[in-house]
Parts: C-alpha cells; sequence; structure tokens
C-alpha cells in the first residue's frame, strides 16, 4: 500500500493544492465580505448578490486555470491560456478527460507491473487505502455525545410536557416534533453533503479519494 500511494503522488496525482484551497478560502472571504457589506447596506441586497456571482465566477476561473496549467505540466502539453478557460471550454473538457484516462493506464499499467492481476488482490488494496483515509480524519464534532446529551434534554422536555397537558397528549406531541426533526435533519444532512461536494471542486483528480476511485476502475474492468 504504502508503495501505491508513493508511487502515485510522485508519478501521477495532481499534488498542487493551491486551487482548492484557494476555492475554499476563496469562498468563505467572499461570503463574510458580503455579508458584512449587506449588514451596513440591507437595501443593496440585488446589487449584492450580483456581485457576489461575479467575484465567485472570477475565483471560480481563476482556480479552475490554476488546475489545468497544473494538468498539462503532468501531461507535458503546451500551456493554456487563461482566456481558453472562457473561450474555448471543449478543449479545456478534453484535457480533462486526458487526464483522466492518464490516470487510469497509469493504474492500470502498475497493476500489470506489480501483478496486482486479480479481484481479491484490489479489493484488499482499496479497503486497506479506506482504512487509511478513515484513520487520517479528525472528528472535531462527537455525534454519540451529542446524541446521549439531546436525548437528556429531551427526556426533560418530555417529562415538562406531560405534566402540563398529560401523558397521552404529550407522547402525540413528541411524535410529531420527532418525525418533523428527523425531516429537518435530513434536509441539512442533504445540503451539507451538496455544500461539501461544491467546497471540494477542485479534488477530483487528486489525493487517495482519487486513488480510491482508480482502484475501484481496476475492479471494475476486471469483473468483465
Amino acid at each position: 500500500m504504502e508503495k501505491l500511494i508513493e508511487k502515485y503522488n510522485k508519478e501521477c496525482n495532481l499534488t498542487s493544492k493551491v486551487a482548492s484551497r484557494l476555492w475554499k478560502v476563496g469562498q468563505i472571504v467572499l461570503l463574510s465580505i458580503f455579508s458584512i457589506y449587506y449588514y451596513v447596506q440591507p437595501k443593496n441586497l440585488l446589487i449584492n448578490f450580483l456581485l457576489l456571482i461575479i467575484f465567485m465566477l472570477v475565483l471560480y476561473f481563476f482556480c479552475a486555470y490554476i488546475e489545468i496549467r497544473n494538468i498539462s505540466n503532468i501531461l507535458k502539453m503546451k500551456k493554456v491560456r487563461f482566456t481558453d478557460m472562457i473561450f474555448r471550454k471543449e478543449e479545456i473538457r478534453k484535457i480533462y478527460r486526458k487526464f483522466d484516462i492518464f490516470q487510469k493506464n497509469w493504474i492500470t499499467e502498475y497493476c500489470k507491473n506489480n501483478k496486482i492481476n486479480s479481484i481479491q488482490k484490489l479489493k484488499i488494496l482499496r479497503e486497506e487505502l479506506q482504512q487509511k483515509q478513515n484513520s487520517n480524519i479528525i472528528k472535531y464534532i462527537d455525534p454519540i455525545l451529542i446524541g446521549t446529551l439531546l436525548l437528556a434534554i429531551w427526556e426533560i422536555v418530555v417529562q415538562n410536557i406531560s405534566k402540563e397537558i398529560g401523558i397521552a397528549s404529550a407522547i402525540l406531541i413528541c411524535i410529531f416534533s420527532a418525525i418533523i426533526i428527523s425531516i429537518i435533519i435530513g434536509w441539512l444532512k442533504k445540503e451539507w453533503q451538496e455544500q461539501k461536494k461544491f467546497m471540494s471542486m477542485f479534488n477530483e483528480f487528486s489525493g487517495n479519494a482519487r486513488l480510491n476511485n482508480l482502484l475501484l476502475y481496476r475492479i471494475l474492468k476486471s469483473n468483465r
């Protein structure tokens, strides 16, 4: 596994994190600036929104330009101009497709050269990589601790409600509240997942997550 990751980072991984970090930090900075400006000038909501969209587009194209330059360097292609990002989108898509093929060819050659030619071996490698990814994730919020605290609070709320309106009515209210809360949590979770994907837009061809997808690609190809 360590040998695979080392070779991948050296020969195939899109190692520059500038575009990804700039995109994440840029979004936070822009949203903060325009939120403060709207607080100061609340009447200019439409103008603020349009300016935010314009700056977000500029940020996106600038980050995309950094990423495509890095990809072009790996593929040893001619330099891409910033104007190509806007006026030659099909050429940009071709570069992304070429890099996708490049990475898939790389994992294919690596597996052949190292005699990783069975689905079982590939699955073991992928499981080891997933374990490594999970061990590197730092959890700042403990859902078990939060759930325990909320249960204690919920118990107090139920007791107080039952004293005021009776046990039967309290049970009905709690069931209805639980359904509403679960719907809200489900919606928030969906929105959070979409926002995470949006925030991580420039990580598609880099990191262990991409290596994981390449191993999955080899597993699916080997299944045919």
